[in-house]
Formats: C-alpha cells, structure tokens, sequence
C-alpha cells in the first residue's frame, strides 16, 4: 500500500479547474460599415453565381473583414478587397474555392495576381485588333509590297489591278 502522502495520495481539496476563459461576442457591424457591406458583396456575387449557396451569417464575415481591413496591409483599401471580390466571386474557378472572407484573405495574393494578369490580357487583346491567322497575313504583306512596286515603276498612273483574295479556308 502507498502512504498517504506518496504518489497515489488524493489532496483533500483538489484545485479547482480554471474555468475556461470566453472572448466576449463583438459588437455588432452596422449595415452601412465597409466591412458588413463587403460581406453583402461577396454574399450577392457569389448568390448570383452559385444559387445553392447556403446562407451565411453576415456578422461572422463582417467581423472577418473588420480584422482584415484593419491588420493585413493588402487589404487596407476596401474598394480593391470590393474589385478582388467581384473577379474572384465571378471566376469560373475561383467561385468554388473563395466562399468565405477568410479563404479570401488566404488566397488574396493568387486572386490579384490572376486578376491582373487577365487584366493585362484583356488590355492587349484589345490593342491588337482582330486576329488575323499567319498565312492571311503573308497575303496582306505580299499584296502591300506588290501595291509597292508599282507605285516605284508607274508612279500614281498605276493601273488599278483587281485584288485577289485567297480564302485560307
């Protein structure tokens, strides 16, 4: 048997547990703060674009966007969080992963580096034109240096050739 004061021995008042200790429930947004009508954006993008979406609760993501606006530098502007949740919550792909202001804040850097980088595509895409294919672009400079010669050896008394136009179809 052990001794009272051994190993096995019970104290005659155990401690008492350390009642765990509970943050208190943040004040509530008001609907017309930046961070509860960015959790509204992002709620209706995704609506529109995932109708099955449950319903979440727009305190939690307005207390989540409240942290985020306040505490991580790349999103201190809440009208670019409002563009990047806009790209990200009409994305194809992106829809599916970014439902949550959190996901949002864990994925921001891909979301605007992705969202830039169609930026930029888009803005060239436009510069260009329409495409033209390689080998009706090699018709297009051999009729220019055609209309090129000409004007060298008749000068503007050129007679007016009908064009040729190969379909490449």
């Amino acid at each position: 048997m052990s001794e009272p004061d051994g190993p096995d021995a019970q104290p005659e008042n155990p401690p008492e547990k350390k009642s765990q200790k509970t943050k208190p429930a943040p004040e509530p947004l008001s609907e017309d703060s930046e961070p509860y009508r960015l959790a509204v954006l992002m709620r209706d993008t995704l609506k529109a674009n995932v109708p099955t979406l449950k319903e979440p609760n727009l305190q939690k993501w307005a207390q989540s966007f409240a942290v985020a606006l306040r505490n991580d530098e790349r999103m201190k502007e809440a009208a670019f969080v409002a563009e990047v949740i806009k790209w990200a919550c009409s994305d194809g792909f992106w829809r599916s992963n970014i439902q949550s202001p959190d996901k949002l804040q864990a994925k921001f850097d891909q979301l605007t580096a992705k969202m830039e980088n169609e930026t930029e595509k888009a803005r060239t895409a436009s510069k260009a034109g329409k495409w033209v294919s390689p080998a009706q672009r090699r018709v297009e400079a051999n009729q220019a240096a055609c209309e090129e010669a000409e004007q060298m050896l008749f000068g503007n008394s050129a007679p007016v050739v009908a064009e040729v136009v190969y379909d490449a179809s």
